[in-house]
C-alpha cells in the first residue's frame, strides 16, 4: 500500500489532542511527520524509517497542523490524541500506521522493510481519523529485522 496521500489544508487535531508549538528546520506541510532533530534540538524536521533512529523519531515526534515556507519557522504539532490526516477518508479501521521510509510522510506498518525503522504514529480509528497514544506516539528505535 502506498504512502497516504494527504491534503494539507484537511489536517486537523481531534477534540483533546496535545499540541506544541514548534519551529521549523525546513519547509513543511501540514501533515508531515516530523521528528526532534539532535543537530539542532529546537528544530524540528521531517522523519523517515530509512535513517537513523533519530530521524525515526527517538528524540520526538509530532504531526505537523500548519506548513511552513522555510527554517526556523514556528508552527504547531500534534503530538498526541485522535486527528484527521486530511488523506479524503481512506483510512482503514484498525490499521497501524508509521513513519514511512520517504521524509515527512506515513504509510501503513506492513509496508516497512528490514532494516527501517519503525515509528508508530497510531492505528486507523475510522476512515479519517488516526487515533494516537495518549503518552505520545511510539518509535520503537531499532531497525525491523
Amino acid at each position: 500500500m502506498p504512502d497516504l496521500v494527504i491534503t494539507p489544508s484537511g489536517v486537523q487535531a481531534g477534540t483533546g489532542a496535545q499540541t506544541q508549538n514548534l519551529t521549523s528546520a525546513n519547509n513543511l506541510n501540514a501533515g508531515d511527520v516530523l521528528y526532534k532533530n539532535s543537530a539542532s534540538p529546537a528544530l524540528w524536521d521531517k522523519a523517515t524509517a530509512n535513517g537513523s533512529a533519530i530521524q525515526s523519531g527517538t528524540l520526538g515526534l509530532a504531526i505537523a497542523l500548519g506548513s511552513t515556507p522555510g527554517p526556523s519557522q514556528p508552527f504547531v504539532g500534534l503530538i498526541s490524541g485522535a486527528w484527521n490526516p486530511g488523506n479524503g477518508g481512506s483510512l482503514s479501521n484498525g490499521q497501524i500506521y508509521v513513519v514511512s521510509p520517504q521524509p515527512g510522510k506515513i504509510c501503513p506498518v506492513g509496508d516497512l522493510l528490514a532494516g527501517q525503522y519503525p515509528s508508530i504514529l497510531g492505528g486507523g480509528l475510522n476512515s479519517n481519523t488516526i487515533n494516537s497514544p495518549s503518552r505520545g506516539f511510539f518509535p520503537v528505535g531499532v531497525p525491523k529485522g
